[in-house]
């Protein structure tokens, strides 16, 4: 099921926790809010490998990345918080 959410987000171009989560909720068996949490490391840990490669060919804007997961993480933070006060169901 994980290749073919790589695959379709691939060809999409969609963020990767829109399918994730749902698969590992329903085929996984999850809790909804372990669900989101495992999708958000599996998001950062395949950006974060992205970025190395980009990074050794010169391809990285390090300012405009900076800001923008600045900006990311204090949005993350609040929705986490936020998301403390809705249930799971």
């Amino acid at each position: 099921m994980a290749v073919l959410v790589g695959l379709s987000l691939g060809l999409l171009g969609g963020g990767g926790s829109i399918l994730v989560v749902p698969l590992l909720t329903y085929i996984g068996g999850l809790d909804p809010r372990e669900a989101i949490a495992t999708s958000l490391f599996v998001v950062g840990a395949t950006s974060l490998v992205s970025l190395i490669g980009h990074a050794r060919k010169g391809n990285v804007q390090w300012r405009t990345g900076l800001i923008f997961g600045a900006a990311g993480m204090v949005g993350a933070f609040l929705g986490g918080l936020a998301g403390g006060y809705i249930p799971g169901t």
